[in-house]
């Protein structure tokens, strides 16, 4: 155990509270943040709308299945089909996408969707993956 003593031999009865100042202003800290994030989201504002104002972020969820076929949710897409409603979305920098490929899908299916992808000008491209399992 350490000595607790000072040079003369006394016994030294300070507590230093650097430490807990310090831990007390984290979880202060973190305290606020998080209270204000919920306040935020619990608000209940109504917009105004404005001619020049932005839209939000469009995010599309694209499958690739094992045979090849790229859909929308449940709507079959083809080339023409998805052009025309990504032009129908607006903004190529407001859209992202999420690609859930079949492992089993060919290679070349992906990359012709990605290639659509690409000559609409859509850059925000995420793909959809499973975790792997840690388990030896």
């Amino acid at each position: 155990m350490a000595d607790m003593t000072s040079e003369r031999g006394e016994v030294m009865s300070q507590i230093n509270v650097t430490p807990l100042v310090d831990v007390l202003l984290v979880l202060l800290l973190v305290l606020m943040v998080s209270a204000s994030a919920a306040v935020a989201r619990a608000m209940d504002v109504n917009l105004p709308s404005a001619a020049t104002g932005s839209t939000q972020v469009e995010s599309l969820t694209l499958r690739v299945d094992r045979e090849g076929t790229w859909w929308l949710g449940e709507r079959r897409l083809d080339r023409a089909t998805l052009r025309a409603h990504l032009h129908g979305l607006g903004a190529p920098d407001k859209i992202s996408v999420v690609l859930s490929a079949d492992g089993a899908a060919a290679h070349r299916h992906v990359i012709a969707l990605m290639d659509v992808l690409r000559a609409e000008h859509i850059s925000k491209v995420a793909f959809a993956v499973l975790a792997l399992d840690d388990a030896p």
